[in-house]
C-alpha cells in the first residue's frame, strides 16, 4: 500500500483469504487489522505477520464458522475516558486493552488524570484537568480522539493548541458552536482557552458526520450550565443509556 490504510488492508485481507494466491501487503501495524486477522484465522484462513509491517495471506479453499470476540471500540473507549477526565469522575472500562489507547492515555496522564491499565479493564480516576496540546498524524484515523481532547481542553486549566496535519482543523471543530468555549482557529490550528464551566445551547444538529465531535459534546454535559440537545445516532451504541448509568442527566426524546 502506498499510503497507510487500515480499511484498505482489511478489505484486501478479506478478499484474498479464499483465492489460491500468496499476496503480501505492507502497512504499519494496527490493532483492528490484527483483530480481523485473528478472526479470519479462527475461520481457517492462513495469515501471517499480522501486527508487523508485512502481512502474508495464503488463499485457502474455504472458510468455516468460528467464535471470535471483537476488540473494544477505541473511539468509544477514548470518549468515555475523556468524559471522565472532563467531569472529574471515575469510570472502569471492561474488556478494553490499554494497548489500543496508548496515545490517548499518554495525553490523559499529561492532563493530570490518574490511570490504571490492565488487559481486561481501565480504571479511571480524574481531578481538575490541565490543558494538553494535541497534534494529529498525517493520516485520517489519527484524528479519532482529537475532538474529545479538544472538549477536555475547553474546561481544563490553561490554554492548548490543537494542530491538524491531515486536513484542516475544522474536521474536529463542529461541536464548538454548541458551547461557550473560547476557541480561535486558523487553517491548521485551534487555540482552546479553558473555562470553569460551559454554557449549554438548547439544540444542535451536527453537519456532515462528526460522530466524535457530537459525542464529545454529550460527554462534556457534566460541566455545562443549562440543558443541551444534540442529534447523534452513528458510531455509538446506546450512548445515552451508558452516560445515564454514569450519572448523567440525559434521555432520548425521539
Amino acid at each position: 500500500m502506498d499510503l497507510v490504510t487500515v480499511t484498505g488492508t482489511e478489505n484486501l485481507m478479506m478478499a484474498l483469504v479464499l483465492p489460491k494466491a500468496r499476496p503480501r501487503s505492507r502497512m504499519r501495524a494496527r490493532a483492528e487489522v490484527v483483530d480481523l486477522a485473528q478472526c479470519l484465522s479462527a475461520m481457517g484462513a492462513r495469515i501471517k505477520g499480522a501486527g508487523t509491517d508485512v502481512i502474508v495471506v495464503e488463499g485457502v479453499a474455504r472458510l468455516h464458522a468460528a467464535h471470535h470476540r471483537i476488540m473494544a471500540d477505541r473511539i468509544e473507549a477514548g470518549t468515555f475516558l475523556a468524559a471522565a477526565a472532563a467531569t472529574g469522575g471515575r469510570v472502569t472500562l471492561h474488556g478494553t486493552d490499554g494497548g489500543i489507547l496508548d496515545a490517548v492515555l499518554e495525553k490523559l496522564r499529561e492532563a493530570g488524570a490518574e490511570l490504571q491499565t490492565g488487559t481486561d479493564d481501565l480504571p479511571r480516576d480524574a481531578g481538575k484537568a490541565k490543558s494538553v496540546n494535541v497534534r494529529t498524524a498525517p493520516i485520517r484515523r489519527s484524528r479519532r480522539h482529537a475532538a474529545q481532547l479538544m472538549a477536555l481542553d475547553a474546561i481544563a486549566e490553561g490554554t492548548a493548541v490543537i494542530t491538524e496535519t491531515f486536513s484542516r482543523t475544522g474536521s474536529c471543530m463542529p461541536w464548538k458552536c454548541s458551547v461557550s468555549a473560547p476557541i480561535s482557529r486558523s487553517r491548521k490550528h485551534a487555540i482552546v482557552r479553558g473555562v470553569p464551566k460551559l454554557q449549554a445551547r438548547p439544540s444542535w444538529r451536527p453537519t456532515c458526520a462528526p460522530r466524535r465531535a457530537s459525542s464529545s459534546r454529550s460527554g462534556r454535559g457534566g460541566r455545562n450550565e443549562g440543558r443541551s440537545g444534540l442529534s447523534l445516532d452513528r458510531g455509538y451504541e446506546c450512548i445515552e443509556e451508558k452516560l445515564a448509568q454514569l450519572g448523567a442527566r440525559i434521555k432520548r426524546i425521539h
